[in-house]
């Protein structure tokens, strides 16, 4: 794909893509953390723009008469169209650290806590564990 070739709609439309992309991932549990370089996260964004502005190239088709006002509005609702997403992830997340959390007070191990360097803060064992199998539960699938 040569970029002189490029016309002005197709930039718009990787845009869009690159938009909602970048809130996804800027916002997901599991690239949000500091520990993540920020240089990963935007190579990751980038990466994934660029492999699916193929597939999705047919199916987005804004107006010809694209105008930057209205270009600016779409590209924030996609942004926080993917940063929804990932808060329903994120949301998600929660839920099982809150249940593994009330799983291991049950158990006795409510003194047992180690430190996440996700969230910053002390964790129940068990809910780390349960927060880890849920990240690769989500990965496998």
């Amino acid at each position: 794909m040569d970029i002189q070739l490029l016309s002005v709609q197709q930039v718009q439309i990787f845009l869009v893509i690159f938009s909602r992309i970048a809130g996804f991932i800027s916002a997901i549990p599991v690239f949000s953390s500091t520990q993540n370089p920020g240089g990963v996260k935007a190579a990751l964004i980038m990466v994934l723009s660029f492999a699916l502005f193929p597939l999705l190239q047919g199916q987005l088709t804004p107006p010809p008469d694209f105008a930057l006002g209205p270009l600016a509005l779409l590209i924030i609702s996609e942004l926080l169209t993917g940063a929804i997403l990932a808060l329903v992830c994120r949301l998600l997340f929660i839920a099982v650290e809150y249940g593994a959390t009330i799983v291991g007070f049950q158990m006795g191990f409510a003194a047992a806590n180690i430190y996440d360097p996700q969230n910053q803060n002390q964790v129940q064992l068990v809910a780390q564990f349960q927060n880890i199998f849920a990240i690769l539960c989500c990965c496998q699938t």
